[in-house]
């Protein structure tokens, strides 16, 4: 005669979950968002709004630090005058990003010129004001430099060659500097600026 045996049903007590080797745990790192608020903007729209400051180049950097609470503001900036097309400035603080203006321009998009500075320089981007708006940009960690800027200056002189329209311009160069993964973000006047940083010195 066989021996019954007889199968108790599974508790429904919880088991402990493990993780596969070879997987990493996922971990949130929270971003490092500088801002810039409403009251300090008042300053930038004005050098770029004002009859006569809008005839001149303005070009300066911005210096972020946290607080005791972990949130990054601004800290100090520095400002220099230019001409109408053109500007040079030292830096003199220890910062995070360059910013211009671009007075003579129908269109707030970066030049050539611009892009070639940026990737040449240590900050992390740089903001380009024109009539009270905002332009952030902040650059990837690595890239192509000649690459990037033969295709960028080659679809800039391609708009300006077919008298391309402003939402042209904007829409076909923003699309190069997402495919090569800058961060472009615009701001309207008056509105709080916020920036994505890596890092905060």
């Amino acid at each position: 005669m066989k021996k019954r045996i007889t199968i108790k049903p599974k508790s429904k007590r919880y088991k402990k979950r493990t993780r596969l080797k070879g997987f990493k745990k996922r971990v949130n790192k929270k971003k490092n968002i500088a801002t810039i608020p409403p009251k300090a903007r008042r300053i930038f729209d004005a050098m770029t709004t004002d009859k006569e400051m809008k005839k001149q180049e303005v070009a300066g950097e911005f210096d972020f630090e946290k607080d005791k609470q972990g949130k990054i503001k601004l800290q100090k900036w520095n400002t220099t005058l230019g001409g109408e097309d053109e500007i040079e400035f030292e830096s003199t603080i220890d910062s995070e990003l360059d910013f211009h203006s671009h007075p003579e321009s129908d269109v707030l998009i970066f030049s050539t010129t611009d892009m070639d500075a940026i990737l040449n320089d240590k900050q992390q981007g740089e903001i380009l004001f024109r009539m009270g708006e905002a332009l952030v940009l902040v650059r990837p960690k690595k890239i192509n430099k000649e690459k990037f800027l033969k295709e960028y200056d080659k679809k800039l002189w391609e708009l300006n060659t077919r008298n391309a329209s402003r939402k042209d311009f904007v829409k076909e160069l923003s699309f190069i500097l997402k495919k090569y993964s800058f961060k472009l973000q615009k701001f309207k006047k008056g509105k709080e600026i916020k920036i994505p940083l890596r890092r905060v010195v």
